[in-house]
């Protein structure tokens, strides 16, 4: 099961997923995912995979990153506790577009915040997997607004995780 916020919504409403394979919603946050852990605990998915961040490095909070650290930790926990024998991949945010960047200013904060996730990721003991190589060679993945993307950019998505699904 693919949790996460609009992006990774972006599974089923493109079609690439069937939606109970996907738990996401657009202005998703780690904080807000914690309420739908049992819902995911109900499906007893194998592996779950969580891309959260783009809207938690927006959070009106003094430091929206440590908070949503804070969050995320907490959520990776009751998954644990909940799931205790599906594997947990942390998935990194995915960059925006210089245009989306330079309407808002905050996604300047995504690099930064992946090298939280991947720490945040070792300490609780969980997978990362770094997207960025997805937009090494394709920039033709991204939806007119810079932040979200086409068909194509979640077929790439699923060949990467592949080789992390036994």
């Amino acid at each position: 099961v693919f949790v996460g916020d609009s992006i990774m919504e972006g599974l089923s409403f493109h079609d690439v997923l069937d939606e109970a394979n996907v738990s996401a919603g657009a202005g998703k946050t780690a904080e807000f995912a914690l309420e739908d852990v049992n819902d995911l605990a109900k499906r007893n998915p194998k592996h779950v995979f969580i891309q959260l961040g783009s809207d938690d490095i927006l959070w009106p909070t003094d430091d929206p990153l440590k908070y949503s650290y804070k969050h995320y930790a907490k959520l990776i926990d009751s998954i644990k506790e909940r799931l205790p024998k599906a594997k947990i991949t942390i998935l990194s945010v995915t960059p925006v577009t210089v245009e989306a960047e330079q309407k808002e200013p905050r996604y300047q904060k995504i690099a930064e915040y992946n090298k939280g996730l991947q720490e945040l990721a070792a300490e609780e003991k969980v997978a990362f997997v770094d997207l960025s190589p997805i937009f090494t060679n394709s920039l033709d993945l991204y939806d007119k607004d810079g932040i979200h993307f086409n068909e194509k950019y979640y077929k790439l998505l699923l060949d990467l995780l592949k080789g992390y699904v036994n």
